[in-house]
């Protein structure tokens, strides 16, 4: 399966939308993970849920969070500030697909 388009890219991963612009490809510190449209959407939103509940604690200073993503019960161990960073990946890359639906119709 060939990736064509980078959606999104930071200095800790990338998100890529595949030649048929049914799957994605995350790659983010060392993981890479692909998953069809709907299996991304959940992801996306898991991780925002995840995102939000951890956002403004007080104590976030080097605590790890442990993320069970959605679709295979994988479970990550995240500094806040990397599901701040995954988050954003995961949102502007959501947004995107998003906005190239919205173009199509």
């Amino acid at each position: 399966m060939y990736f064509r388009e980078i959606l999104c890219q930071t200095n800790d991963g990338q998100i890529e939308l595949s030649c048929c612009g049914q799957y994605y490809k995350i790659s983010f510190h060392h993981m890479v993970m692909r998953y069809n449209e709907q299996e991304f959407v959940t992801l996306s939103r898991a991780m925002k849920e995840c995102y939000e509940e951890v956002r403004n604690d007080k104590n976030r200073k080097g605590k790890l969070i442990v993320f069970s993503t959605p679709v295979e019960s994988m479970k990550l161990r995240f500094s806040i500030e990397d599901i701040e960073q995954f988050q954003y990946l995961l949102e502007t890359s959501y947004l995107l697909m998003e906005e190239e639906k919205m173009q199509v119709q």
